[in-house]
């Protein structure tokens, strides 16, 4: 029987990429007070497959390296393979030399450069890491659960919103800031709305008038909402070009307020081919709780390349603190050095405090205009491990 031996860190991604490239028969946890939950979590995962799992002190090298023996001794006629990746440094010695010196096979995951490290006596071996997992499988790892997408649209519906995504992420700059982050800011400003057929609401259209060159663009462009049809009606000018969009369905007024973008990029990250799996909208629910009304925070898009799990906070106007704080705690929540927050923004933010903020936190920012630089950077290996790090 194959048995792999895994020291159990926080971080629980480097157990499945190891489950995943030995293919065991049975797991052996070795978790301390700290790694409790990452080590129900993996168990959780690999329902049957848990031989066994024990508690040790990772600070006291020789009571680590006695339950090392211990595990030799009891599966003596099995073939033992340890994965040291995890822990702290002494329990991972401990192990390693307990291991080592019985001819046992020792493994570490390199997943930074996407191998992984083989030791037996005087061999040693280098194999690629090829990751074989998507986004629930990774939040799963971090014991979350969650809800993604948003409602579901026809495909007439949908085909409209392409259209409309197209034609709005080239000229939202002119429509934006005078005409649909006004609208958003007076529909979460009016508390009174009543969405139901028997109410027919319609927001009062809101005429632009701004600066005289951007008058010229879009002097009469509107927008309206009937909330007894869910339907909003976009009449956009732009110079000479006059556009006229219907967004209907419950989320008609979500989409148009900035969920529209979130679409947008999602259409895009996937035409890129970079990403082997992309959600949005993803709800993470409390672990005692199937509601995905009671969520404990939001991803507007994660997308998974390779073994890392990129998280974008996304806005059609400009990012806050709040942002920033949002992204700090989500990246321990759901990956740690396997997690990548990433705010992108329509415009430009040009304060600086906020910029720098965000820089001291290991965020990146990007706009509308470097969106496809930064795509451009993902696809070179090396440039994308500079981003992780």
């Amino acid at each position: 029987m194959k048995i792999l031996v895994n020291i159990v860190s926080k971080q629980a991604a480097p157990t499945y990429f190891a489950y995943t490239s030995i293919k065991p028969d049975k797991m052996i946890y070795v978790y301390s007070n700290d790694t409790k939950n990452e080590m129900t979590w993996l168990k959780t995962m690999w329902s049957g497959k848990c031989l066994e799992s024990i508690i040790a002190d990772p600070f006291k090298y020789e009571d680590c390296h006695k339950m090392a023996t211990e595990i030799l001794v009891k599966y003596i006629n099995d073939e033992l393979i340890l994965n040291f990746t995890g822990g702290t440094k002494i329990i991972s010695i401990a192990f390693f030399n307990a291991f080592f010196s019985a001819g046992k096979r020792n493994v570490y995951i390199d997943s930074q450069n996407h191998r992984i490290l083989s030791v037996l006596k005087d061999e040693i071996k280098y194999d690629e890491l090829i990751p074989e997992i998507d986004i629930t499988t990774h939040l799963g790892l971090y014991g979350k659960r969650f809800k993604a997408g948003g409602h579901k649209i026809n495909p007439k519906e949908a085909n409209n919103r392409k259209l409309f995504e197209k034609y709005i992420s080239g000229n939202f700059q002119f429509f934006g800031g005078t005409l649909m982050l006004p609208y958003a800011q007076k529909r979460s400003a009016e508390k009174e709305w009543k969405f139901d057929k028997k109410n027919q609401n319609i927001l009062p259209r809101i005429d632009v008038h701004t600066t005289e060159e951007t008058m010229k663009r879009i002097t009469g462009s509107n927008i309206q909402y009937n909330a007894a049809d869910q339907k909003v009606t976009l009449e956009l000018n732009n110079l000479s070009d006059k556009q006229i969009f219907y967004i209907s369905g419950r989320d008609a007024n979500d989409y148009i307020c900035g969920e529209w973008y979130e679409s947008y990029l999602v259409s895009k990250f996937t035409e890129t081919g970079l990403f082997s799996d992309i959600k949005h909208n993803i709800k993470i629910l409390y672990s005692d709780s199937a509601s995905p009304n009671n969520p404990e925070f939001q991803i507007d898009i994660a997308a998974l390349k390779g073994d890392v799990l990129y998280i974008f906070e996304v806005k059609t106007g400009n990012f806050r603190q709040e942002s920033i704080n949002k992204l700090t705690a989500v990246k321990e929540f759901v990956g740690g050095t396997y997690a990548v927050p990433i705010i992108i923004s329509y415009f430009k933010n040009y304060d600086s405090n906020l910029l720098k903020k965000a820089e001291d936190h290991n965020i990146d920012c990007i706009t509308n205009e470097t969106i496809d630089n930064f795509l451009e950077e993902l696809k070179n290996p090396i440039n994308a491990q500079n981003i992780r790090t």
